[in-house]
């Protein structure tokens, strides 16, 4: 190769850096407007001050974060009993639906996935060993042949878990 081939690499652009420069601020100043425009206020609103504020004034009780969840269990179990006594439900079709509608109540409550959970699995996991013994009652008037177990408690017990769970 003679020295007459060979051509010197050509330079950049002048405005190449410019446009670098111009991506890396677009970017930096998204990053930026998304942390700004999804955070909350620095500070929680003030409340009113009314004739009740002070010192002496108690403090509100605690919402409860799982009633929503709690109305729609107990909803769903007073609907179970209205089909058992209208007759669409047989006792083990009522025990079924308690024992869905409880997993689904412990899901939303614990976090924990109970579609498959057993009574065993329940036991083990103290997150829901609280539906470990409703799972096992409720899988007697399901499976076997006869049980003793009325729906009239089985309603009871659910009813009574849901409220105080």
């Amino acid at each position: 190769m003679s020295a007459g081939e060979l051509v010197e690499p050509m330079a950049y652009g002048w405005w190449w850096p410019l446009v670098g420069a111009l991506l890396v601020a677009g970017v930096v100043a998204w990053f930026w407007w998304v942390l700004r425009s999804t955070r909350g206020p620095a500070q929680p609103p003030a409340a009113a001050a009314g004739p009740a504020a002070g010192p002496a004034a108690a403090p509100a009780p605690a919402a409860d974060p799982y009633a929503a969840a709690r109305t729609v269990a107990l909803d769903r179990i007073q609907r179970v009993q209205e089909r058992h006594a209208a007759g669409e439900l047989d006792a083990r079709g009522a025990h079924l639906e308690l024992r869905f509608v409880l997993r689904e109540f412990a899901a939303v409550r614990t976090g924990v996935p109970t579609s498959t959970l057993t009574d065993a699995d329940a036991r083990r996991d103290r997150r829901v060993r609280r539906l470990a013994s409703p799972l096992e009652r409720y899988s007697h008037p399901a499976f076997a042949p006869t049980s003793r177990v009325t729906v009239r408690t089985s309603l009871r017990e659910a009813r009574k878990l849901v409220q105080t769970w």
